[in-house]
């Protein structure tokens, strides 16, 4: 064949294969080995860039030996290219499952195809089980690439045999999100699971709305979080708020951040959806006094007193205060108090911003925490309050400290 190549490659080596004088002879077919291999090689680059985006594959799709393979759809053909193609498997970097709501029924064959990939392969995975017509199935969780990945989010409406969760030994980025529909789960009783060593996870979203086990599945992966995230749902349930407080405060002392009502941004910008919450429990008076090393606070209603004040965490930088009342915030003279003493004692503190966060109509022209606000000026800490001002429109109002914050 030609040493340089003129044309594209495959082309060519067409055109070799179809000539008339092609000679068939070892040497003319090691030269096709040759040339395919380089072909392929060639290829690599493109096939990492394309395989290495997020990968959405449903497994409702049908795998009969006569299906129409002019019409498959994207999952289809891209199992077909995982059981076919081996050279392509360690190029998959991202993979998203999907079941929808509709089906009832679920074949572990359809799943072989994740069982080929390669160990140490994928980045990223995600399994969306939508239908609460089949339960969980947990060998999804014992492939070899699975169990290997470092970033891995379960949304289901079945529950999810924690010890299988705990079995993703490399997982240091997990997110559970579990809604039942069993009404009985979670009231009176949780799940007991045993292990030997949890996975190194550093970040956790944990949302598992009235399932048992959430608070040993917090316990066993906290000694190594450094962010933890929930929506908050735990502390509107009476049953719940308690032992979920009591677990956090007493297991998440080494967490940095602690994320404890991320929906508030959905709650507060909808007039219509805000649904008023208040935790009877205000387990961060014991997160406090334990001297956590928290360094980011999203609090939610009723979770702190006097007391968190009085031990204001040494290492916090930012403060944010969710609040679901139209009266003031009940302990604001605390903190003023607490960052006074601060200032005058030169008291070392990290704290750096201070936010409030209104899901209440504010009527007024005027923040009305406006002596918090000026103590944060005077001691280089940034103050913001973010009310609700009209509920049918939702125009906001933001009250920022002007001198530590000039660009709100």
């Amino acid at each position: 064949m030609n040493q340089v190549l003129y044309d594209d490659i495959l082309l060519q080596i067409f055109d070799y294969i179809a000539a008339p004088t092609c000679d068939r002879d070892a040497s003319g077919r090691r030269n096709l080995v040759d040339a395919a291999l380089v072909c392929r090689s060639w290829t690599r680059p493109a096939q990492a860039v394309l395989y290495a985006g997020s990968i959405l594959v449903n497994l409702d799709a049908d795998r009969s030996s006569d299906f129409d393979w002019q019409r498959a759809s994207m999952s289809i053909l891209f199992v077909r290219t995982m059981c076919t193609c081996p050279h392509l498997r360690f190029a998959v970097r991202d993979i998203t499952l999907r079941v929808p709501v509709d089906v009832d029924t679920f074949n572990d064959n359809n799943i072989e195809w994740l069982r080929m990939l390669p160990p140490d392969g994928l980045r990223k995975f995600r399994c969306l089980w939508y239908t609460a017509k089949v339960p969980f199935q947990p060998s999804l969780l014992t492939a070899p690439a699975v169990l290997t990945v470092h970033d891995v989010r379960l949304y289901c409406c079945h529950k999810i045999p924690m010890s299988s969760v705990l079995s993703l030994k490399s997982a240091t980025c997990l997110d559970i999100e579990i809604y039942t529909l069993d009404d009985h789960l979670g009231h009176s009783q949780e799940i007991a699971f045993t292990f030997e060593s949890g996975p190194p996870v550093n970040k956790l979203a944990l949302n598992m709305l009235d399932y048992p086990g959430h608070c040993q599945c917090f316990a066993a992966l906290a000694p190594g979080l450094r962010s933890f995230t929930t929506k908050g749902d735990w502390f509107t349930c009476n049953y719940l708020a308690r032992p979920v407080g009591q677990a956090i405060a007493r297991h998440g002392c080494e967490v940095r951040e602690l994320i404890l009502c991320v929906d508030w941004t959905a709650r507060w910008r909808y007039a219509y959806h805000r649904v008023s919450f208040l935790c009877d429990y205000p387990f961060l008076d014991d997160l406090a006094t334990r001297r956590p090393k928290v360094e980011h606070l999203v609090a939610p209603p009723g979770s702190c007193t006097d007391v968190f004040f009085e031990h204001f965490p040494a290492r916090l930088k930012t403060l944010e205060l969710v609040l679901q009342d139209e009266k003031p915030f009940p302990f604001e003279g605390s903190l003023r108090e607490a960052l006074i003493r601060v200032r005058n004692e030169r008291i070392p503190i990290a704290v750096e911003k201070i936010m409030f966060w209104s899901f209440f109509a504010c009527t007024v022209d005027d923040d009305p925490y406006v002596l918090l606000r000026d103590i944060c000026a005077a001691s280089g800490i940034t103050f913001c309050h973010k009310a609700q001002f009209d509920p049918l429109t939702s125009v906001e109002k933001f009250f920022c400290c002007k001198v530590c914050c000039p660009e709100a």
